[in-house]
């Protein structure tokens, strides 16, 4: 069985997007964006509610972005 971070990892890759863009949208480091996905952390304060917004649009309803838009929102 697959951990909760490696599913999370798989649901952001297919929706296109990169640790950088993640980090970036959540407001946190790109080694925070690595630990929430290979270690297990838990996102806190405001990059937590940030950070499970795109993971349930990524699970429930992932954006099939336009050229040019990778991982943005229109």
């Amino acid at each position: 069985m697959r951990s909760l971070p490696g599913k999370a990892r798989e649901a952001r890759k297919s929706a296109g997007w990169i640790r950088e863009q993640v980090a970036e949208r959540c407001g946190v480091t790109l080694r925070t964006v690595i630990r929430w996905e290979t270690e297990g952390r838990v996102p806190r304060g405001g990059a937590m509610t940030r950070y499970y917004e795109l993971l349930d649009r990524w699970l429930n309803a992932p954006e099939v972005p336009h050229e040019g838009e990778k991982g943005t929102e229109r």
